[in-house]
């Protein structure tokens, strides 16, 4: 599993999108210096996220393991991306809000993607390819799995790796 800092990291890293609406709104209003800034960021954390994935995917334990339900996870992200988008339908020749707004809101956003798991969709994983489902083992347990492949059938065994306490990460697909 990975640690807890890693799991902040990708949290943090999932707000790519936000920064992005944000860069563009300020060059919407001529702040074409924050602008840049705000893409620089976006395009920092987006390296980090590829990194951190590359390195959990590589220290990850395989084992393997049978699921007996599988559905998508993928229509959660809309609501994500509803919010991520929002800073685009404010009126920008006023001005972004102040960093001493950002910051408390972006801290709070954080803290509460992290202690309700839902950290685990991250824009940027889709874009590099990635799948979200909500699986079952025979135990009863319900995970997200993490995977490149779209889910056919429950019958074959898969090889994961456990990323977090309810989520997996299949490395074979």
């Amino acid at each position: 599993m990975i640690s807890k800092l890693a799991a902040l990291a990708l949290t943090i890293t999932a707000l790519v999108p936000v920064g992005v609406a944000y860069s563009l709104v300020a060059a919407l209003g001529h702040d074409f210096r924050l602008a840049a800034v705000l893409l620089g960021v976006c395009i920092v954390l987006s390296i980090a996220c590829w990194a951190i994935w590359c390195h959990a995917l590589n220290k990850m334990e395989m084992m393997t393991t049978q699921i007996t339900a599988a559905e998508i996870a993928d229509h959660e992200n809309v609501a994500f991306l509803v919010l991520y988008l929002l800073p685009l339908l404010t009126d920008y020749s006023e001005g972004l809000p102040s960093w001493r707004v950002w910051i408390p809101v972006a801290t709070v956003v954080v803290l509460a993607i992290m202690t309700s798991y839902s950290y685990h969709f991250n824009p940027l994983l889709g874009v590099m390819g990635w799948h979200f489902y909500k699986v079952t083992t025979p135990e009863g347990i319900t995970y997200v799995m993490i995977s490149k492949r779209h889910l056919q059938s429950v019958r074959e065994k898969l090889t994961v790796g456990q990323l977090t306490e309810y989520i997996l990460v299949d490395l074979k697909g």
